[in-house]
């Protein structure tokens, strides 16, 4: 028979655990900044990969952690962490060739809409906020006059992303707008610093190099997967108590 100190255990242990979670993160985040710090300095493959798999790894424990408290429906966490994955091939893959390491992270963005989707499933106002945003990421690349693509298909390279990273976007606003609480705010948050991690890099890649662009790209993109990475942990602490 279940009894109340039972009950009372429970708690106690689910109580211990959100704590230990809230502990990990704050220490895997701030040493992913420090290794983003390290890397804005040397650059390099290596330390990329390394700066990456701090989001991936955050991400990875609180899946652990989505386990350990019970949460019953995995769906979004375990596409989130699929699509950090992705995103830390596309990071060191992108040293090497544009196009693909740009393929890795729309593959990265269908999967967290995917997981966006799975919080709350499509309404007229996302398809809004998605067109809005498609629209503006469209105009930069087609009428900004310094944006020069060599070679020409990289254009539509640049437009199809702007698109698939429009959706995520535009999603995690759509979820924001119907019901804000931590989990919709981080999920957004995380969302507005990729996307302009992203425009950055455009701006960046063919658009001169200027150096500042890429010092923003760098501080929003990191930080950002790792806000994305630490929704996560607010998923857990939301679906724990429901179960």
């Amino acid at each position: 028979m279940f009894s109340y100190s039972d009950s009372n255990r429970q708690g106690g242990t689910q109580a211990a655990l959100m704590k230990k979670m809230e502990a990990v993160n704050i220490w895997l985040f701030a040493a992913a900044i420090l290794v983003s710090v390290v890397y804005n300095v040397y650059r390099g493959v290596v330390f990329k990969g390394c700066t990456s798999g701090c989001f991936v790894l955050l991400g990875l424990i609180n899946l652990f952690f989505c386990c350990r408290l019970g949460v019953r429906d995995k769906r979004y966490p375990v596409l989130m962490v699929i699509g950090l994955m992705f995103s830390l091939v596309g990071d060191v893959v992108l040293y090497f060739d544009f196009a693909m390491g740009a393929a890795f992270f729309a593959i990265a963005h269908v999967f967290y809409v995917i997981a966006l989707a799975s919080l709350r499933r499509f309404e007229k106002n996302d398809f809004l906020w998605i067109g809005g945003l498609a629209v503006f990421c469209i105009a930069v690349i087609m009428l900004l006059p310094i944006l020069v693509f060599e070679p020409s298909f990289m254009e539509i390279v640049c437009l199809v992303y702007a698109v698939v990273l429009s959706c995520m976007l535009g999603k995690a606003i759509g979820n924001f707008r119907a019901e804000k609480n931590r989990l919709t705010i981080t999920i957004v948050i995380g969302s507005i610093m990729f996307f302009i991690s992203d425009l950055m890099l455009l701006l960046w890649t063919f658009g001169g190099e200027i150096p500042v662009l890429d010092q923003i790209c760098v501080l929003t993109y990191f930080p950002g997967q790792c806000v994305l990475a630490r929704a996560i942990s607010e998923y857990a602490r939301d679906f724990s108590k429901i179960n």
